[in-house]
């Protein structure tokens, strides 16, 4: 009788049925996520599905059914309010992605537990209690997260060069 082993991914929460062996060959491990890449750990092996285990959902019903605006922005993800207030745990790119939102660059800031999204498309609106808007110019964050050369790639973001002009 074949043992399955019953992952679910720190970061993103995915989980997985695999078939690693029988018996004392499953041993309980931590590996890798196959849909993030995050920490995927071994959470019960055996012949019986626990009762924890949900069957995975249909890829609509993964998506965000809200709202999303039609501007580009710079948001703050700040992961406290996220993970105390709102309970989510998922990693915050990967909530970036759930919500459909496509952004230039994504900044971590350990210091303050958050992340910076620049130059954000089709984000959700309203923004979660966790997302705000950036208002500053990405200057004002050059040393803590950009550089320069960041800085001004997201200014010039969505901008045409001379040479599309002329066609």
């Amino acid at each position: 009788m074949a043992t399955h082993i019953y992952t679910m991914c720190r970061a993103c929460g995915h989980q997985e049925r695999t078939g690693r062996g029988e018996g004392n060959e499953a041993l309980f491990a931590s590996g890798t996520c196959t849909k993030c890449g995050g920490t995927s750990v071994d959470l019960q092996m055996g012949s019986t599905v626990p009762s924890w285990w949900k069957e995975p959902k249909a890829p609509e019903e993964l998506k965000y059914a809200g709202g999303h605006s039609q501007r580009t922005m710079h948001l703050h993800y700040c992961l406290m309010d996220a993970g105390i207030d709102c309970n989510e745990r998922r990693h915050a790119q990967i909530v970036m992605r759930w919500f459909g939102t496509t952004y230039q660059k994504a900044v971590p800031n350990s210091l303050t537990d958050s992340w910076q999204f620049w130059n954000c498309e089709n984000a959700p609106d309203p923004l979660p209690k966790y997302l705000t808007e950036i208002t500053a110019s990405p200057d004002a964050y050059v040393g803590h997260g950009l550089s320069q050369e960041d800085a001004d790639s997201i200014k010039r973001y969505g901008q045409k060069s001379w040479w599309q002009f002329w066609k």
